[in-house]
């Protein structure tokens, strides 16, 4: 769990809650409409009141990747925030890591239904968002962002289980090709197309997320993705892609 989220979620007062920023957008003249990301609460919706008023200094300080704490009321769907405090520095996140970090935020944005609290899920993104603030390679980063999505899939109810047969129950054997189903699992097949070594899922599930084992992984939750967001596209990832070809 990330250290920071960890000291701010004990001893701390009922009316402030740890939460990020997944997404913002201008609301009205001055306000702004945040989606937060919490633990206690899920994904959130708020309206910062205000926040782009002339002189005023919220809005600056409501960005992506920065832990906060805040308070909001209201009976709707759409709360107005009522309370910030801002004790941590933002995290200082750039380059590929930096696209990486608004794929996953757009990615919540998308998935969390609001007010479905997973703790677990908010504490790997803490975990997610220090490693893509330190990597220095993309071979750091790649394993990172693996493992948060298989987290996240788990936590939406569609964990991937990479060392069962999801037709026969049986373990997946070492010597078999497998192909994946999303919503279902890996099954067995002879199929050439599309299909994955058993020894390569079992490296996975044993968390070794190297060479093959690293392209299979990013090949499957890519997949079970896709097949959750209804085939509609992820705004980030085309741009990371247009990123990537603009650069060569």
């Amino acid at each position: 769990m990330n250290v920071l989220y960890a000291a701010w979620g004990t001893g701390m007062s009922e009316a402030l809650t740890p939460s990020w920023v997944l997404h913002s957008r201008k609301y009205r003249d001055t306000s702004l409409i945040l989606d937060l990301l919490t633990g206690e609460f899920g994904r959130v919706t708020v309206v910062s009141r205000g926040a782009r008023s002339k002189g005023g200094r919220l809005a600056s300080s409501l960005q992506p990747f920065r832990l906060f704490l805040a308070s909001w009321r209201g009976k709707g769907e759409l709360k107005t925030l009522t309370k910030t405090d801002f004790p941590a520095s933002p995290l200082q996140i750039s380059g590929q890591s930096l696209m990486i970090g608004m794929y996953v935020n757009e990615l919540l944005v998308r998935l969390l239904v609001r007010h479905d609290p997973l703790p677990q899920v908010v504490a790997g993104y803490g975990q997610l968002l220090t490693q893509l603030s330190i990597a220095k390679s993309t071979e750091m980063i790649e394993p990172a962002l693996r493992r948060f999505e298989l987290q996240l899939l788990e936590g939406l109810g569609y964990g991937i289980s990479f060392g069962i047969d999801a037709a026969s129950g049986e373990c997946v054997s070492p010597g078999q090709t497998y192909r994946f189903q999303p919503g279902t699992g890996f099954v067995a097949t002879s199929e050439s197309a599309g299909r994955y070594p058993g020894s390569t899922l079992l490296r996975i599930e044993a968390d070794d997320l190297d060479g093959d084992s690293a392209r299979t992984a990013r090949d499957v939750t890519r997949a079970a993705i896709d097949d959750l967001l209804g085939g509609k596209p992820l705004v980030s990832r085309q741009m990371y892609r247009s990123l990537k070809a603009h650069l060569g």
